[in-house]
Formats: C-alpha cells, sequence, structure tokens
C-alpha cells in the first residue's frame, strides 16, 4: 500500500491541496492516515476515492452531494458515467491507479479495452496524450519513480508503434516536417504521439527520434529542407538554456518554425526565440495539425 503526502495526490489528481483540505474538513471526504511520528499520509483507496470524487464534481455532481454518498456509491455514479464524453477521465484515472500500482497487466488491459471500444485514434487523441501529459507533470515534481515511468513508457510504445506500422508510407512526397528531441531528452513518448497523428493525417515526416546532437540535426535540415521542426520536450530545459546550444538551435530555426510541446512549452522559464512556437496544449497541438493537414 502506497503512502502519499497531499503534494503528491495533488499533482496525481490535479485537485489543489487548499481543496482537498476543504473537501476533508467540510465534507469529510478523505481521512488521512498518520505515521507513527504524526506525520499525514494518504493511501491508495483515498487515492482512487478523491480521482472518484473530482471526477463527478467536474460533471456537475455537488460535493455536498457525493460526501453523502458510500464509496459504493461513488463507483456507481462513476460508472454510470461511461454512457457519455467522460469515459476518458475515467480512463485516465484509472491509468493513473494502475501506473502508482505498477500493475503492468491491468494497465494493459485497459488500454486495450479502450482501443477495442474506440480505436487507436480515439485512443491516442483522448487517452494518451492527457495522459503523458499529466505523468510530464508527475515527473516535472519528482513524485514519478523511473521504474514507474518505464513499466507505462513501454507498453504505450508499443502500442503507438504498432498503430504507425499499420498506417500507410507516405511515398514520393517532400519531407514536411522533421520530428526530434534535443540532447539529454529521452521521453519519447509524446513525440511518438505526434508522429502517429501527423502520419495519420498525411503529412510526410522524418523522425529523428530522442538525444540528437545538433550537428545532426543541422545536416538533415540542410539535406532535407523540410518546412518546420517539430520537438516534444518534457525533461531537457538545461539543454534549452545552453548558450552555446541556443545559437546554434536559433541559426537553424531561422528560415523555419522550431514547434515546441511537452511540459517545457508550459514553463515559465521557456526561453522565447523568434520562430520557437510554443504548444503548451493537446488542443493547440490539434490546431496545428488542422492547419497543416492535407486531410484535415
Amino acid at each position: 500500500m502506497n503512502q502519499f503526502s497531499i503534494s503528491d495526490i495533488e499533482s496525481l489528481s490535479g485537485v489543489k491541496a487548499h481543496t482537498i483540505r476543504i473537501w476533508e474538513k467540510r465534507y469529510g471526504l478523505l481521512n488521512p492516515k498518520r505515521t507513527e511520528t504524526n506525520i499525514r499520509y494518504y493511501n491508495n483507496d483515498d487515492l482512487k476515492t478523491l480521482l472518484n470524487v473530482s471526477l463527478l464534481n467536474d460533471h456537475g455532481h455537488k460535493i455536498s452531494h457525493i460526501s453523502a454518498m458510500s464509496v459504493e456509491q461513488i463507483c456507481k455514479e462513476v460508472i454510470q458515467l461511461e454512457g457519455n464524453n467522460t469515459l476518458p477521465a475515467k480512463v485516465i484515472n484509472e491509468l493513473v491507479l494502475a501506473m502508482v500500482d505498477m500493475d503492468s497487466v491491468g494497465f494493459e488491459k485497459l488500454l486495450d479495452v479502450h482501443i477495442s471500444k474506440h480505436g487507436i485514434e480515439n485512443c491516442v487523441t483522448e487517452i494518451f496524450f492527457p495522459f503523458l501529459l499529466k505523468v510530464g507533470m508527475m515527473w516535472r515534481t519528482s513524485y514519478l519513480l523511473p521504474v514507474q515511468e518505464h513499466i507505462i513508457s513501454n507498453i504505450i510504445r508499443q502500442k503507438i508503434i504498432a498503430a504507425l506500422n499499420n498506417i500507410p508510407s507516405i511515398v514520393d512526397e517532400k519531407i514536411r516536417a522533421i520530428l526530434f528531441l534535443p540532447p539529454g531528452e529521452y521521453h519519447e513518448l509524446g513525440l511518438l504521439l505526434v508522429h502517429f497523428l501527423l502520419k495519420n493525417n498525411r503529412v510526410p515526416v522524418l523522425y529523428l527520434g530522442a538525444d540528437l546532437p545538433i550537428n545532426d540535426l543541422e545536416y538533415v535540415v540542410e539535406k532535407c529542407k523540410p518546412e518546420f521542426l517539430y520537438s516534444h520536450i518534457v525533461a531537457a530545459s538545461k539543454i534549452m538554456a545552453n548558450d552555446d546550444y541556443q545559437v546554434k538551435l536559433t541559426n537553424l530555426v531561422s528560415k523555419l518554425p522550431l514547434y515546441i510541446s511537452g511540459n517545457y512549452s508550459a514553463e515559465e522559464h521557456a526561453i522565447p526565440q523568434e520562430n520557437f512556437i510554443f504548444l503548451p496544449s493537446y488542443e493547440a497541438v490539434k490546431a496545428l495539425i488542422a492547419k497543416i493537414s492535407p486531410v484535415a
């Protein structure tokens, strides 16, 4: 059984710590325990309750009404949400719980069920992207353990690569975009998702992957002459702030835009540069793809 601080469950649930305390004191929705040294903590059941309560609250249920329900009634109400567009949020909550428990079998089963019902494209757009944004936030706040990320990353990576292989290749067309991650950035899933979305929308791209040296990027840009570059940055803020790397990257993109999604694009210290276009949300990513796709 995991032990979470209030900041932990704030990161996992997206519910502010101040709100959690109010729900505890006013409605008794959670019952934190105390260690032998009198430090408050929450367990897996508390996290599951908070995720379910937050989901119901986000979809019209008043906290005062939720607080009067039993745990079984809350779960029943959440299940009844499956008939409408709240399903993705429920699946994402369940994926978070499976990730925390390192339940790889349960995690993959959840994905397979959703893919079977709604298709891989829906899973990519409605599940993977928002889930990975939450994972990125957890990574940035040092909550997520590397082993937890590795387990879920391998599963999602396999699903995306299988989906990419099922999309017919675009031949005899000029490369429009080069996808890459800067040196020190190994969190590849977000970039793979963008690769899927672009390829699925018939945009010819060249995927260069993680930890790409700037000299290699310069060489490929010179050879392919793409319309734009794309990177999804989670943990490479230091290299982006490096003066030498900045100069080379700025020179490289002086005549073509670099789109940047991921947590770095939403951070206050993200460094603005001419032709750097930040995409801080999935909605911004979708808007870009709709703009450039020949089939949109």
